[in-house]
């Protein structure tokens, strides 16, 4: 199973075994096994990834559309 925690899901695919925790709103997303995402404590002024081989990864913006 998956661990869900103050996360909306919608759209997407979430694989066994993954941990989504206090991570807002997704959608149209793919979470491969074993995944863990989460908020870091403290503020943070950027986000920290781990990305494999050939994915692809869409920050939100700030702000409105440029």
């Amino acid at each position: 199973g998956c661990r869900l925690d103050r996360v909306t899901i919608e759209d997407s695919i979430v694989l066994s075994g993954s941990s989504l925790s206090d991570c807002g709103r997704l959608e149209g997303s793919l979470i491969g096994r074993s995944a863990e995402i989460g908020r870091a404590p403290g503020p943070q002024a950027a986000a920290r990834l781990m990305v494999g081989d050939h994915c692809r990864v869409e920050m939100p913006g700030e702000g409105g559309a440029e």
